[in-house]
This record gives structure tokens, sequence and C-alpha cells, in this order.
């Protein structure tokens, strides 16, 4: 067992969280504690699920909690942090789900100038879960996070505890994007390293608007909050840096229209291209037909 807390937060998927706990289960050097953060789901798990997830997952400690009414993710994140012990942080969404080597893994970067390590990720579509459709890009190569959220998912991060305090933790103001705005303030106080793996299954969901990256109005309100909210480092940035941001938060916008078959992604798929053309952008109108 290792000094690591993973913190699992879920609302109304009871199959994909059964799913998701498997994975910390099956890891080859276990956590210490597997906390499940439910923001209140429409039926909540029952003494006997309790009972029976608690048994399976022995040694490591099993903690539920039931939010009384709906809280976000932020809130339940930051929830499950405070009730967790141990100094290694771990998220999973309840949704995805880990190869067997993602804790041992992710431990063995660790040292005293790297807070934060993450991995790769693999995509798969919630219909046909064990299929591989790509991976995401990753390089060895020193990124700034200003140039995109090349950190990823928090279901691909471990986190020193005291680096996730000390940056403040998820703002729970934010609808979306909480990842990129977290690791923005973490950048800035500890080297991020990827563990040169891609030991994360990123579920893509079919279904309409089952992802909050879907709903364009909340995407776009934490866009401009973010905007907002770091204009000055934004300011400071050097011209064609400032420009790649900028295309690519408008680029975000662009691509959750167009997963919502909206023609007015065209609006944000030209300011993208105007303000930074990338291969990416390019292709994005023959994505998501």
């Amino acid at each position: 067992m290792s000094d690591t807390s993973v913190i699992i937060t879920t609302q109304n998927r009871k199959t994909f969280l059964l799913r998701a706990i498997n994975s910390v289960k099956l890891q080859t050097i276990q956590p210490e504690e597997l906390i499940v953060i439910d923001d209140h789901s429409t039926t909540k798990l029952n003494a006997e699920e309790l009972e029976s997830i608690s048994e399976a997952l022995k040694p490591v400690a099993f903690t539920y909690i039931f939010n009384e009414k709906v809280m976000g993710g932020n809130y339940s994140r930051n929830l499950g942090v405070e009730l967790s012990k141990c100094n290694i942080i771990m998220f999973l969404d309840d949704d995805d789900y880990w190869n067997n080597t993602k804790v041992e893994n992710q431990l063995s970067y660790f040292s005293e100038e790297i807070g934060l390590v993450y991995t790769g990720k693999k995509f798969v579509s919630s219909s046909k879960l064990n299929t591989v459709l790509r991976l995401s890009k990753q390089s060895t190569i020193e990124n700034s996070i200003w140039s995109g959220n090349f950190i990823g998912s928090t279901s691909g991060v471990a986190i020193k505890r005291n680096i996730f305090e000390l940056a403040g933790k998820f703002d729970e103001k934010l609808n979306s994007l909480q990842d990129y705005d977290l690791w923005i303030r973490v950048s800035s106080i500890t080297k991020t390293v990827w563990d040169r793996d891609f030991n994360l299954f990123y579920t893509i969901h079919e279904q309409k608007g089952a992802q909050i990256s879907s709903n364009v109005l909340k995407h776009k309100e934490s866009i401009n909050y973010i905007k907002t909210k770091y204009q000055k480092q934004i300011d400071e940035l050097g011209y064609i840096q400032k420009r790649m941001l900028l295309s690519r938060l408008e680029y975000l916008i662009a691509r959750a229209y167009r997963k919502n078959r909206k023609v007015i992604f065209l609006k944000y798929y030209i300011k993208a291209l105007i303000l930074y053309p990338s291969l990416r952008t390019l292709v994005l109108p023959f994505y998501y037909k």
C-alpha cells in the first residue's frame, strides 16, 4: 500500500462508478484509501452495496459520502481532499478507468521539485469501453500551461496534498475547465511531469450533453471567467503565446458548439484560425458529424 488517497466523484452513474472502483482495486500498488463523494445521485448506494465494495477493496479503506443536495464536482473533490489523510492525492471521475499500473508509475516520479504527475489518455466510447479510439497527444518536451491544458483531465493526475492546498484547491465558481484553472495555479509553484505512459481510459459519451464540455453556455462562462481571473498573466505573455492561448480558448467554444451540431461554431472556429492556425483547429469541421 502507499501513502495515497483516491477520490472519486459520482452522480447517477452506478455502473460506471463500479467500473472505476474496480480499476482502483486492481492497482499493482494500492492506495491507502478510496473516498467516493456522491453528489446527490437519484439513488444512493445501499448498505449491502457499500458492504460489498468495502469487502472487495480490503485492505484499502473505503469511505462513501452522500451530498444532501447537488454541490458540483469542484466542491465534491475539495471535500474529498479535506476528508482524506494521505500526502498524495489522485482523482478519478466515475466514468473513467485506470490501467492497473497507474498508481505505481506515477508514485515513482515524485521528488522534492516535482509536485504533480500526469498520465496520457486512451479515449474510449461509452458504447465501446474496450475499444481505444485514439491516444492523447503527449510530449517529453517542456510545455507551457498557457499553450493549452497539456496536463489534462483530473482523472489522470497525482498531486502532493501540500501543493494542492497551496494552489488554492478547485475553484468552486467554475462549471467547466476546473482542471485547467487549477493546473495554471499549480504550474506556477511546482514542476509537473508526464509519467511517459497512457494509464487513463477517458470515456467520451455519445449521448448529447452527457459531458460538461458539451454544455456551451457553461463552457463560455468558464472561459470568460478564466480570461478575467488571469488577465494580468495573459497580458504579460509574449505575442505568439498570447495568440496561441486565445486561439485555444476560442477553439474550445467552437468545439462545444460543433458537438451540439450548431452552425454558430463557425464564428469561433474562424476566430481561432485567425488568432493562431493549427491542424487541430483546421480539422474541427470534420468531427462530430
